[in-house]
């Protein structure tokens, strides 16, 4: 499974030749998006009895996700765009903005993972939370390797 994963970021994120902001990350996204679902459909067992309740649920996740992944893509290109003038007020808006988006997505996969448990059953819906959960931190472990530390550069 982790090769499988790592194989779809690595081709989801060669995706940089969109013209604007938004079209590359619907861009990343509907690609990322169709990968994922194959993994998906892999990793988390559910009988035939259960795939139709279990694929709405998971579209539905999947487009809540999406919105609050636009989000945090906005707070790292701003993060990127004024990484030199990152202070006091600013740097604490951002900062904000961050952990918002953060808890937002942990309320997100817990009101997935509950419904999931409640529709489908607790194995699925663990299967589900700890897939997404994993995902999660590689995409996050993958930011923190390529993102300075703030002021950590200095401005030339």
């Amino acid at each position: 499974m982790k090769k499988i994963i790592l194989a779809l970021m690595v081709m989801a994120s060669s995706v940089g030749f969109a013209q604007d902001y938004n079209e590359e990350v619907d861009l990343y996204q509907a690609l990322f998006g169709m990968q994922k679902k194959q993994v998906v459909s892999e990793v988390i067992k559910i009988s035939d009895a259960n795939t139709d309740a279990f694929w709405k649920l998971y579209d539905s996740y999947e487009a809540e996700r999406k919105e609050l992944a636009k989000k945090r893509f906005k707070v790292l290109e701003k993060y990127v765009e004024h990484y030199f003038e990152l202070e006091g007020e600013s740097l604490s808006k951002m900062l904000k903005e961050s952990m918002a988006n953060h808890n937002s997505y942990n309320k997100l996969i817990n009101k997935y993972t509950n419904r999931i448990s409640k529709s489908i059953g607790p194995k699925p819906a663990a299967q589900f939370y700890q897939f997404e959960r994993y995902l999660k931190s590689i995409i996050q472990v993958e930011l923190m390797n390529t993102m300075p530390m703030v002021g950590e550069l200095e401005k030339k």
